[in-house]
């Protein structure tokens, strides 16, 4: 299970994360059939700043910089990768704690097998609190 944070209003990936995203590339590129979900998230302390004017913000520029990563640095097509922001709204803890808070800035790999999503299918995800036995992954 690996345990990658963000830094509280930081959407940079760190270099353990980008280790852990050059693992899931390598399963991407010798699974040319999946694709994948990148899920943003944050606790919830407010933010209001000139780059991240709100958590939703902070939550999708997250996202989008993971996804930016596998298709700019591990040649992922495009069309396999779909970015999503949830902001502070889909905690995997509470946030009454600094730890708490922490598990909570992620992002969640969810992977597509073929007819996932609007044509049916099946999804797994990295998110241990969605499919047991699974690796949580935060990025």
């Amino acid at each position: 299970s690996e345990q990658l944070l963000f830094p509280s209003g930081s959407a940079a990936v760190e270099p353990k994360g980008r280790e852990a995203l050059a693992q899931l590339a390598k399963v991407m590129t010798d699974n040319t059939e999946i694709s994948m979900m990148v899920e943003g998230h944050t606790d919830n302390v407010p933010i209001n700043t000139s780059q991240f004017p709100s958590n939703w913000h902070l939550s999708v520029a997250r996202a989008l910089n993971v996804a930016y990563y596998l298709i700019q640095r591990h040649d992922l097509t495009q069309e396999r990768v779909s970015v999503v922001g949830y902001s502070e709204f889909r905690p995997m803890v509470k946030n009454d704690t600094p730890e708490n808070r922490s598990r909570n800035r992620r992002v969640d790999i969810v992977i597509l097998t073929p007819g996932a999503g609007r044509t049916g299918g099946t999804a797994q995800t990295a998110d241990a609190g969605r499919t047991p036995g699974s690796a949580e992954v935060k990025l």
